[in-house]
C-alpha cells in the first residue's frame, strides 16, 4: 500500500515546476492546482505556491494520507481522529464547518492534523467509504479570508476546467470512458449560471422558461442525448463535484454511459458564491 503524506512536504520533491505540471488551474486559495499526469486512473492534484507544494487532493485507490487510505471507511477515520472540527477561526472570526447534506448524511469531515486542514470526502453510495482526501496547510488556509474567494476570470476558468477533469476521473474510476470537453460551448452554460446568480434562483428552468436542451439548441448545438447538473453553495469545483457525486440523479448524469461530451459554465453572485452549470450530451 502506498503512503503519501501530502503536506507539509520537506524534501526536494516539494519543488513543483510548471514544466512538470500537465495542467494548471487557478484555485480559491493563493495557489494553483496542478495535475501531474493525464492518466485519470492516477488522478490527483498538487497545490503549488511559488513552485512549492502547499496542498493536495487525492483520489487514487489505496493511496494514504495521514494514515487513511482512499477506500477506507468513515468509521476508520473517526476511530483514528474522532469527530471533525466544528469551525475554523480566522482573524477572530469563527467559520462554521458544515458536513451534512440535505438528507442529514455526513458526507465529509475536516480535521487539523500536523499543521494541515485535512478533509475526508465520503461516498454515500458506497457505504461512506473515503472517496477522496484534500489537505491544505494551515498558513494557506488562513490566507483565504472567508468561505468564498474573490471572483475573477481566471478563477472562473479554473473552476470550469477542473470540474471537467474531476468528472472524467470519476467516470474512469467506474470503468467508463472520459467525456470530450467542449469549452467552446461554455458560454451557454455560463449564461444560465449568470441568470441564477443575478436573479437569486436555483433551477433548471431559466427566466424565459427554457431548460438546458433548449438553451443548447439556441446556442447552435445539435445532440442526441442531453443532461444537466447544477450546483451552488460550495466553495470550489472540488466541493461542488463531491456534492454532485453524492446526489443520486446528478451522479447518474456524471456516470451515464451514453454521454460522450460535456461543457461547464461558472459565474458568481454579488457575495462571491459560485454557480455551476454542467451540460452533458452525446452526438
Amino acid at each position: 500500500m502506498n503512503q503519501d503524506v501530502l503536506i507539509p512536504l520537506t524534501t526536494e520533491s516539494t519543488v513543483v515546476t510548471k514544466t512538470t505540471a500537465i495542467k494548471i488551474f487557478a484555485s480559491e486559495y493563493d495557489f494553483e492546482w496542478s495535475i501531474p499526469s493525464l492518466d485519470y486512473n492516477q488522478f490527483h492534484l498538487i497545490g503549488t505556491k511559488n513552485n512549492i507544494a502547499v496542498a493536495g487532493y487525492e483520489t487514487r485507490i489505496g493511496q494514504a494520507v495521514c494514515g487513511i487510505s482512499i477506500g477506507d471507511s468513515r468509521q476508520a477515520v473517526k476511530a483514528q481522529y474522532g469527530e471533525p472540527i466544528t469551525h475554523i477561526i480566522k482573524n477572530n472570526r469563527r467559520f462554521r464547518q458544515y458536513y451534512d447534506d440535505k438528507y442529514n448524511a455526513e458526507t465529509s469531515g475536516t480535521y487539523l492534523i500536523d499543521h494541515q486542514y485535512v478533509t475526508f470526502f465520503y461516498d454515500v453510495h458506497k457505504n461512506f467509504q473515503v472517496r477522496s482526501i484534500m489537505a491544505i496547510d494551515t498558513e494557506t488556509e488562513m490566507s483565504k479570508v472567508g468561505f468564498f474567494a474573490a471572483p475573477s476570470p481566471a478563477l472562473r476558468d479554473g473552476f470550469e476546467d477542473l470540474m471537467m477533469d474531476l468528472i472524467n476521473a470519476s467516470r474512469v474510476s467506474e470503468g467508463l470512458l472520459p467525456l470530450q470537453y467542449t469549452p467552446e460551448y461554455n458560454a451557454i452554460a455560463r449564461s444560465h449560471s449568470l441568470s441564477m446568480a443575478t436573479y437569486n434562483y436555483f433551477g433548471h428552468m431559466d427566466m424565459q422558461g427554457l431548460r438546458g436542451g433548449a438553451r443548447m439548441k439556441n446556442g447552435g448545438m445539435t445532440y442526441d442525448w442531453w443532461g444537466e447538473n447544477l450546483a451552488c453553495g460550495q466553495y470550489s469545483a472540488i466541493y461542488a463535484h463531491e456534492a454532485l457525486m453524492n446526489s443520486l440523479t446528478h451522479r447518474e448524469n456524471i456516470l451515464r454511459e451514453q454521454f460522450t461530451h460535456a461543457f461547464v459554465g461558472v459565474e458568481f453572485n454579488n457575495q462571491s458564491l459560485p454557480y455551476f452549470t454542467i451540460n452533458f450530451y452525446s452526438l
